[in-house]
Order: structure tokens, then sequence, then C-alpha cells
């Protein structure tokens, strides 16, 4: 009885080993009007940091995105409180998203 858990245990977690890598993860962008109370204000400069995120406002599309771009976005936008980036004069709410 002992055998048949262990082997059920090992295949359930190579199971949701396995679909937790088929999933596509991205960010996407939502172009709202008028002017948040809070927002963060992205240069140029500090896009060419987030090609992913300037492809999704470019493009208006999702975007599949490498883990460590989203990491290092979720990250500034928890440090500002925001989901709202200024980017060209124009306001984004940033999402992101996951999918198999």
């Amino acid at each position: 009885m002992k055998k048949q858990t262990v082997i059920i245990g090992i295949l359930a977690l190579l199971l949701t080993t396995w679909l937790s890598g088929c999933q596509s993860q991205g960010i996407g962008v939502n172009k709202i009007s008028g002017e948040p109370d809070n927002s963060i204000n992205m240069t140029e400069q500090q896009m060419n940091n987030f090609p992913h995120l300037k492809e999704a406002i470019l493009t208006n599309e999702g975007i599949e995105t490498p883990q460590e771009e989203m990491n290092r976005l979720r990250g500034i936008l928890d440090f500002f409180d925001t989901e709202i980036i200024q980017y060209q004069n124009e306001y984004y709410e940033v999402g992101f998203f996951a999918a198999d």
C-alpha cells in the first residue's frame, strides 16, 4: 500500500511539473484616459529594460514575457503601489497573464 502511495505521489508531482512548464505567461496593457492618482513615468531609457512591456504598448496585445522581466516589473509596480505607467504622455494599466 505504501509503495502505491509513493508511486502515485511521484506521478502527480511529475504531472504538475510538466503542466506548469506548458503555461505561457506575459504582460498586457490597457490604455486609460485621464490622469490617474498614482502612476510611474517610464522614460524611453527605462523602457529599454522592459522590451516586452514596450512591445505590448506598441502592439496593444498581450506579449509572452520571460519571468525575469515580469518579476522586475512587478517589483517596481509594487514598490510604487500602482498598476499604471505613463509612457510618452499616455497612461497604461499593466496586467499579467498566464495561459495554457
